[in-house]
């Protein structure tokens, strides 16, 4: 094989791993949205903010790579490697992390609930001070 022809099946290896990238990428989106709720209007946010990021992901990854010459493989790559990435890991890289980050927030808001019993209490104590120094005056 020519080196030509090896270092384009090698630009095309990368952009399968690319497009790979950019849908783990999203699934971390996905993993944030699923622990932590968001409104629509910063769902669209973060969904505008993430397609800028792939086209200029993209551009600088082909434009290092290939001087910016864009050919067809390439974005033939970056479909199939997110199509065979999307089809195969994301459903349980999702469902897995999900899972962790959500029982991980359940464990921290244990000591976060003491705390706020304890202001809670504080400031019934403080309350009721209050209330027995204006009685007393």
């Amino acid at each position: 094989m020519s080196a030509y022809m090896s270092r384009e099946l090698l630009l095309f290896v990368k952009s399968i791993w690319y497009g790979a990238l950019l849908v783990l990428t999203y699934d971390v989106l996905k993993i944030s949205r699923n622990v932590i709720r968001h409104s629509s209007a910063f769902v669209a946010l973060e969904d505008l903010l993430f397609w800028i990021f792939c086209a200029l992901f993209l551009f600088a990854r082909y434009f290092q790579e290939n001087s910016g010459i864009l050919r067809g493989y390439l974005g033939a790559g970056v479909l199939f490697g997110s199509l065979a990435c999307y089809v195969s890991i994301s459903p349980y890289f999702v469902r897995f992390f999900t899972f962790l980050f959500k029982k991980i927030l359940k464990i921290l808001r244990i000591p976060l609930n003491i705390v706020k019993k304890v202001i809670k209490r504080l400031k019934s104590g403080l309350f009721r001070v209050k209330l027995l120094l204006r009685t007393k005056l």
